[in-house]
């Protein structure tokens, strides 16, 4: 369905709003072509860092929250055995729902902050391979692990940059280093293997970072 919507996106330049007088329309966006294979260009800077920011903190306290209460565990269950989790009294269809409502609400949120960040946006930025990067920050980090999920998204939006500097400073003694950040899929198909086949939990599984605190052992009485 996805790549369904991609390609009809890429393959439009319809205008959204047919208003006669652009220039009276009380939603400026509303006048903007979809752009067919450009996407949409010109976009307002409305987007800073600091709203970023404050988006990332609150998605984090929900997702923690969430996780902490009823509907979380009922999302672990499905998630681990839908039939078991429906045999326990788990609505699994409303929960299915939920959960992709709130999925959409925030891919909608991260979407509108990116456009109005860079200025311009097209359907072929958000194919096949970034939803493959989307998993796979989710499966290292661990699939019950939000602050585990969060750690393997900056790693992994980082790591691309590290490629490049460590290309730039080995490129003398190795002609065709400048390839190593486009082999980047690759070491993500290969962590993603070794990762399923060595801990499918993840690294963190459900614990989340600061659950790892040593704990002190009793004192003798």
């Amino acid at each position: 369905f996805g790549e369904i919507v991609r390609v009809v996106l890429q393959s439009t330049q319809t205008q959204l709003s047919q208003a006669p007088d652009v220039a009276a329309t009380p939603w400026p966006l509303l006048t903007l072509k979809l752009g067919g294979a450009l996407g949409f260009i010109g976009l307002p800077f409305y987007t800073t860092l600091f709203w970023v920011y404050l988006a990332v903190a609150l998605t984090l306290a929900v997702a923690i929250r969430l996780k902490r209460s009823s509907y979380g565990r009922a999302f672990l269950a499905i998630r681990e055995d839908e039939v078991a989790a429906e045999a326990l009294g788990v609505h699994t269809t409303r929960y299915k729902v939920r959960a992709f409502v709130l999925a959409a609400f925030l891919a909608g949120v991260a979407g509108a902050l990116y456009a109005h960040l860079v200025g311009s946006v097209n359907a072929g930025e958000l194919g096949f391979q970034k939803s493959f990067e989307v998993v796979i920050m989710v499966v290292l980090g661990g699939m019950g692990s939000v602050s585990g999920s969060t750690l393997a998204a900056i790693v992994l939006t980082l790591l691309p940059e590290l490629l490049r500097t460590v290309t730039g400073s080995v490129n003398t003694y190795l002609p065709r280093a400048y390839e190593l950040p486009d082999l980047r899929m690759i070491i993500y198909s290969l962590a993603l293997i070794l990762m399923m086949i060595l801990r499918p939990q993840g690294f963190f599984g459900l614990r989340e970072i600061w659950d790892w605190r040593v704990r002190r052992r009793p004192r003798p009485a």
